[in-house]
């Protein structure tokens, strides 16, 4: 996992080859729905290849984006605002506009800052799908490809990281997250994957074609990828703004 950061960021992009794992260099620790993945009970507001993406995971996913985007590792409690609290973002709110909130916001009128708010839960929300949606292609694409990947070595993948990067900090910072261990594990399974697919695509011979592969893999899985109203982002099929899928 090695450089890694342990969340889903806002900058996951795959605008060119060499972001195919942006959300390995931009997130490391975002997950599914809490430590099943992002299938299970609920409402779903997308699917990728019949496989659902719930309500749930994505509010439990951009809760911890939430905490990650202030400290990239905390391992204490962050500010209650930090998670935009709908309907009224009292919480939020406040933060913003304390000394322990972004210094753009101090000088906003509180209808600012509750605008704000609700542009940040947006953010939050598509990032997280982007992460959830691209998820499920790494897994329809190993699948396609029989690429398998042994929990063991999962496992061993993420006690690495833990003892190269965080040593001693693991457990406050799953804690400062509001994370489990099979969170952990989730992530750490999504980037031994995407690492698998990314090789088989940069062993192309020749840049034209890994370009040509990494389109027909984003275009395949986009057109898979059912989204809900209220929930098309880039990567979904029904999307057709101009912002590249994650």
């Amino acid at each position: 996992m090695g450089k890694h950061r342990l969340i889903v960021g806002p900058e996951v992009r795959h605008r060119r080859l060499a972001r195919l794992l942006a959300v390995g260099v931009a997130c490391i620790f975002l997950g599914g729905c809490g430590s099943s993945g992002s299938s299970g009970g609920g409402t779903v507001v997308a699917s990728v290849a019949g496989v659902p993406v719930t309500k749930a995971s994505l509010e439990h996913w951009a809760r911890i984006e939430s905490i990650v985007s202030y400290k990239v590792i905390p391992t204490e409690a962050v500010p209650k605002g930090v998670w935009p609290d709908p309907p009224n973002f009292t919480a939020c709110i406040a933060w913003l506009g304390s000394s322990a909130g972004p210094l753009e916001s101090h000088s906003m009128s509180a209808a600012q800052r509750k605008a704000g708010c609700e542009a940040r839960l947006r953010n939050l929300k598509q990032k997280t799908l982007e992460f959830l949606v691209l998820y499920q292609w790494y897994l329809g694409e190993a699948k396609e490809k029989g690429i398998k990947v042994p929990e063991s070595e999962v496992r061993r993948n993420l006690a690495r990281f833990i003892r190269e990067e965080m040593p001693g900090k693991f457990p406050r910072y799953l804690s400062a997250t509001g994370m489990s261990e099979a969170d952990a594990l989730f992530i750490q399974r999504l980037t031994t994957y995407g690492e698998k697919v990314k090789d088989v695509i940069l062993a192309k011979p020749n840049p034209t074609e890994m370009r040509q592969a990494l389109v027909g893999f984003t275009s395949k899985w986009v057109a898979k990828t059912d989204c809900k109203p209220g929930y098309v982002y880039p990567g979904c099929s029904q999307y057709h703004g101009s912002e590249p899928p994650p």
